[in-house]
């Protein structure tokens, strides 16, 4: 046998099954919630036995004022009921502490214990006992520990033994029945939880899972009989939340039920549990509750998947929770991202007249409901704020609609006053549009000159033309915003030039437009402009000539030219090369409204330098000199220019054309003393570019870029020019002469040496 290890649990704030009006002034005197306040501890048993440590108490979500060592007593007051508070010592029985004034704080803290009329568990200290050949059933692979109320430990080798061995008739004010769960545990059949019992079921490890067996299709859990309470609580360890997932996922196939019905009593959740998983024809996917009380002051509900049933009334049912009652809610509690069989979101469905969220408390930060009606009307209750016995409210409408999100937008809306339904009204825009002027350009054939305005636009508003022949339907609205021949802003008046509308037939220009809000005018604006006027001819007449129009010029960045790479350059060690460069539509000296030309202002070995880091200058060399004969690639880089009819102007349209020149294979050494052979000749001037578009330089290298070192890189290092002389073969005349000079004093000192030797 293996020795016995000791595990020591301490495990406080199971959901009682309560409801106490001294906390709440609903139209029911019925109230649900959780105190959490739930710790873990393990001690293991040493080789002599000895425990290695004594269990540890949490206890801070009990209230500041709560003393520990005696019962406080519950005020005189006949709506009035006590409510337990978890301050166990190791050696000592639970004691109890009463909801002391409720409406003394108005202002909860979100730490506080709610008097909810919900017992909060006693603490209780769990020994296990480890077999030494345990043999798991079917149906786990981990433990369930039962703990009664005198303090006995047993173990069971499935939920629902467990719970078939807890205490009858205890009813939401009793004493709370503990079962503790570790590893997986697996169902097989629905676990029935009835006979006015008090049951809390929460995780004593970390990783603790409580899945849906294969093959089994109905409910996982039900709760039954008016008193019957059930919840999932917060398993602790330290400060630490240990996880419980509870999961009704299977295989293959569809369950037929829900992972709880709720068919009397009450169901709650809290931190740290997930449930999650089940995809079902039931109603409710994770909780289906017609005919008890829900209560959710934490834990998450997602990935669940509940398919669309018509009732009786017509009304569409389905979602992660299925509530005929209210669904009382605080704290850190998360419903979401949960499908019907359409894949769209329905995580909360609340069915007839007594349904609603009810906030009992501060709703946290994280906190996020997704809901919507399944009797959806106007004036149906959706959400509202708990109140204490004197009427105090314990949170706010505004913090309950910050987390409350009504799924139904485009038919309803929460009313932020009063939490019911009201039906989305359509807004109206009352923008006009009204036409000033409209006419063929006396200068172009092909432009027509509109002048309009609107009442009101606001600022962001803007306006859509295009134009059709008469005979043509006019086109509506988003087909003239997806593709117009003209658009901008718009907040009182607006002038147009269309270009390119064909004067040979009468033609009809279509106006659209809308405010700030991105509503559309009341009506577009259309107006009719006969074919152009021809020539009289009934007597010769001297007329003046049209002017003639042309199309406009709109060349390609590639249409630039570069010049002066075109041989392979030799890179000898700070030799910079000039370079040129014309950008496309530079050369157009006569232009019209919409010709546009490239403008060249800079260059680079990187693409990505095109806004930042790139060279100004036109030339380039290498630092270090290129020996190899190398391809090497750079990118000029262009900003487009439009003529507004007067002048160039800058458009925020750049482009990099890439450009290739190549390097000679040359030879040349660098001495220990520096010089280099052959030398560079000398390089002048600084390069540039004009506004017309033409760049050039003759490269005094303090802007050049190294050729070699951008061989595959993206790094841009600047070079300077050498000056000094070079000889035809490229040898460095003042190197050679240093040398001579050296040989002339080397041969005097042999000399000298030689002749103080024969003296």
């Amino acid at each position: 046998m293996k020795k016995k290890q000791l595990l020591v649990f301490i495990m406080a704030g199971s959901l009682a099954a309560g409801m106490s009006p001294v906390t709440m002034a609903f139209a029911e005197a019925d109230t649900q919630t959780v105190t959490i306040e739930d710790t873990v501890a393990v001690a293991a048993e040493s080789e002599e036995g000895e425990a290695a440590a004594e269990p540890v108490q949490d206890i801070s979500d009990a209230a500041a004022d709560t003393p520990v060592e005696e019962p406080a007593q519950a005020a005189d007051t006949p709506t009035a009921e006590p409510t337990q508070a978890a301050a166990d010592t190791p050696a000592a029985e639970p004691t109890q502490a009463a909801a002391d004034t409720p409406a003394a704080e108005p202002a909860q803290a979100a730490d506080a214990v709610v008097d909810d009329g919900f017992n909060s568990g006693d603490t209780a200290e769990l020994t296990l006992e480890e077999e030494e050949s345990a043999t798991p059933t079917p149906e786990t692979t981990g433990q369930i520990i039962l703990k009664a109320a005198d303090g006995t430990q047993t173990s069971y080798s499935t939920l629902a033994e467990a719970i078939a061995a807890a205490p009858v008739n205890i009813g939401k004010d009793g004493e709370v029945t503990q079962i503790l769960v570790t590893g997986t545990v697996e169902i097989s059949e629905t676990v029935v939880i009835d006979q006015n019992k008090n049951i809390s079921i929460a995780a004593a490890a970390d990783g603790t899972t409580i899945k849906r067996a294969a093959g089994f299709l109905g409910d996982m859990f039900k709760v039954k009989d008016e008193s019957t309470s059930f919840q999932f609580g917060t398993g602790k360890e330290g400060e630490t939340v240990l996880s419980l997932t509870v999961t009704g996922a299977l295989d293959q196939g569809d369950a037929t039920g829900s992972i709880i019905s709720v068919e009397g009593g009450y169901f709650g959740l809290s931190d740290g549990v997930t449930l999650t998983g089940n995809r079902t024809s039931a109603p409710g996917a994770a909780i289906c509750n017609s005919g008890g009380s829900i209560g959710l002051a934490g834990g998450t509900i997602t990935g669940n998947q509940s398919e669309g049933i018509v009732n009786e009334a017509a009304e569409i049912t389905g979602g992660a929770i299925y509530s005929l009652g209210e669904i009382r809610v605080s704290g850190a509690v998360i419903v979401k991202d949960n499908k019907d069989d359409g894949l769209n979101d329905n995580s909360i469905v609340l069915g007839g007249d007594n349904a609603c969220i009810a906030a009992i408390g501060q709703l946290a930060e994280t906190a996020d409901l997704q809901v919507r009606r399944s009797d959806a009307a106007a004036g149906k209750i959706i959400v509202k704020v708990g109140t204490d016995a004197n009427g105090t409210a314990l949170t706010t409408m505004e913090n309950i609609l910050a987390h409350v999100h009504y799924l139904d937008t485009t038919e309803y809306t929460i009313n932020n006053q009063t939490g019911a339904l009201e039906s989305v009204t359509a807004p109206v825009c009352t923008m006009t549009l009204t036409a000033d002027s409209i006419s063929w350009n006396k200068a172009y054939e092909h432009t027509v000159d509109l002048t309009f305005h609107t009442n009101d636009a606001g600022v962001g508003g803007r306006y859509y033309v295009t134009w059709v022949k008469k005979s043509d339907s006019t086109p509506g609205f988003e087909a003239v915003k997806s593709n117009y021949k003209s658009s901008g802003d718009i907040a009182s008046s607006a002038s147009v030039q269309l270009t390119d509308v064909a004067y040979d037939t009468a033609i009809k220009v279509v106006v659209y437009a809308e405010d700030s809000k991105g509503l559309e005018a009341v009506a577009p604006l259309v107006l009719t402009l006969k074919a152009k006027a021809s020539t009289p001819t009934e007597a010769p007449v001297t007329t003046t000539p049209t002017p003639t129009t042309r199309a406009t010029i709109n060349p390609s960045v590639s249409e630039s030219k570069v010049t002066g790479l075109e041989k392979a350059l030799e890179f000898y060690p700070k030799q910079m090369y000039n370079f040129t460069v014309i950008g496309a539509g530079t050369d157009n000296t006569n232009p019209i409204k919409g010709d546009t030309k490239w403008i060249p202002y800079g260059w680079s070995m990187s693409a990505k330098n095109i806004d930042t880091g790139y060279q100004k200058s036109w030339s380039i060399g290498n630092v270090n000199g290129i020996k190899q004969a190398k391809t090497f690639r750079m990118y000029i880089f262009f900003q487009k220019y439009i003529y507004n009819g007067s002048e160039w102007e800058a458009t925020g349209v750049k482009e990099a054309l890439p450009t290739e020149f190549k390097s000679k294979a040359i030879d040349f050494t660098v001495t220990p003393s520096g010089a280099i052979t052959p030398t560079a000749t000398a390089g002048s001037g600084s390069g540039g570019y004009d506004y017309n578009g033409t760049g050039s330089g003759d490269g005094d290298g303090t802007d050049g870029d190294d050729a070699e070192n951008h061989d595959g890189t993206d790094s841009d290092t600047g070079s300077t020019s050498a000056t000094n002389a070079r000889t035809a073969d490229n040898s460095p005349i003042a190197t050679m002469m240093m040398l001579a000079s050296l040989s002339l004093v080397a041969g005097g000192y042999v000399i000298v040496r030689k002749r103080k030797k024969e003296i």
